[in-house]
């Protein structure tokens, strides 16, 4: 029960990062991510780049690793839906999002490793590979549960118990 109306849970933000590394590697180009995250959430990303060297990613400090994008209120809300109801159920063999991939009380990440489920990039750009996004919802909730409730309250498909079931014992060959 929540004492409080005040303190019913709401969506403060979505979070999307294009990690660039394997992109980038594969023989993508800077210019070709920045416009399909353009494309897909409406708004240009932010440049992030690396902070220390890591040898064994073959990272430099100050180079470019990511793009993200933080969107908030309408921009948010349209995007939410395009992706409810247009990319999630065009991704292939879907049961539902994992519900267990939250950070902490009040963040739920998903990943998608194919963008051509979005319309707006479908099969306009050549990319050699499939790049994937992470997209981390934020929310008011004060415990996962609050969380996942709201998270399901606004249409987010979670995978039944009797689906994770099924999932693990199915054999592929």
């Amino acid at each position: 029960m929540i004492p409080n109306p005040f303190s019913v849970p709401k969506l403060e933000k979505i979070t999307i990062i294009f990690s660039l590394g394997s992109f980038l590697k594969k023989g993508g180009e800077l210019e070709t991510a920045v416009n399909m995250l353009t494309l897909i959430t409406g708004q240009k990303p932010s440049l992030i780049k690396s902070r220390v060297s890591v040898a064994n990613f073959k990272l430099r400090a100050g180079m470019i690793s990511a793009l993200m994008v933080t969107l908030r209120k309408d921009k948010m809300m349209w995007f939410l839906s395009r992706l409810i109801h247009i990319a999630m159920p065009r991704l292939y063999n879907f049961w539902g999002v994992s519900d267990t991939a939250h950070d902490n009380v009040r963040s739920f990440s998903v990943g998608l490793n194919d963008l051509s489920v979005f319309s707006e990039i479908g099969s306009r750009f050549n990319t050699k590979g499939n790049p994937g996004i992470n997209i981390t919802f934020t929310t008011t909730a004060r415990n996962i549960l609050d969380t996942h409730n709201y998270l399901k309250t606004l249409g987010i498909p979670f995978i039944p118990s009797t689906a994770k079931k099924a999932k693990k014992t199915t054999k592929h060959r």
